[in-house]
């Protein structure tokens, strides 16, 4: 990786990119916050930059026209308008197509030989409640309801 972030800097200064001063001051000034206390920061200073305010900002402007290459090289060229996606989609319906496909899901109960009448009411509010008709590409359930509201089978 900072092989990679070398290369992207050594081209972004080939191509003379620059770093505005109000958006580094910006940059550091959001660069300190992260710091809990001015002490925190005054140790990483010290361990990291070695005391120098110009080893820093030269760190964060390094960054900053990395950032500002890839943005405008792999984001910004990366991005595609709705125009593109639609002539794509016209060209390539095969791509797109999809074949109607059918879940099946049974559920059996094995009924008592003499339910009592609540079990014979609680039987037939469920098979109200759970025969529904199918839908096309979603589960369809299959329960005790009556032929007629089951679907028609049509042969190819």
């Amino acid at each position: 990786m900072i092989i990679f972030e070398e290369l992207v800097y050594q081209e972004a200064v080939r191509r003379k990119m620059t770093v505005t001063a109000e958006k580094l001051n910006r940059a550091e000034t959001d660069f300190r916050k992260q710091f809990k206390s001015p002490d925190a920061y005054q140790q990483y200073m010290q361990v990291e930059m070695q005391g120098s305010e110009n080893k820093l900002r030269q760190q964060i402007k390094r960054s900053m026209l990395i950032d500002s290459l890839l943005k405008n090289d792999v984001e910004d060229r990366s991005a595609v308008s709705l125009a593109e996606v639609r002539a794509y989609y016209d060209k390539n319906p095969k791509r797109f197509e999809r074949g109607e496909s059918y879940a099946f899901q049974s559920i059996s109960v094995v009924p008592t030989l003499k339910p009592t009448d609540a079990q014979a009411k609680d039987a037939e509010s469920m098979r109200k409640r759970h025969c529904v008709r199918p839908r096309p590409r979603r589960p369809i359930r299959i329960s005790a309801c009556s032929r007629r509201k089951l679907p028609r089978t049509t042969s190819a």
